[in-house]
């Protein structure tokens, strides 16, 4: 399973699979989509939100943290 760790407050999300844990920053939200979940990240050169990567609703986990 995929294990995506979202703070909402900080705009960070760890990602697990399989052992390799991977941080991001600047993470704005988390879209649902028919069969995947697109993680979205702000750009800091143009100030807009980019897809960062994408994961498959079947095979991951979602915590949100709001603190």
């Amino acid at each position: 399973m995929i294990l995506l760790r979202f703070n909402t407050s900080d705009h960070t999300l760890q990602f697990n699979y399989e052992g390799e844990e991977i941080n991001y920053e600047n993470v704005v939200t988390i879209k649902t989509h028919d069969e995947y979940y697109e993680v979205l990240q702000r750009q800091t050169r143009t100030e807009k939100n980019a897809p960062l990567l994408r994961v498959p609703i079947t095979k991951t986990i979602i915590e949100f943290t709001h603190e």
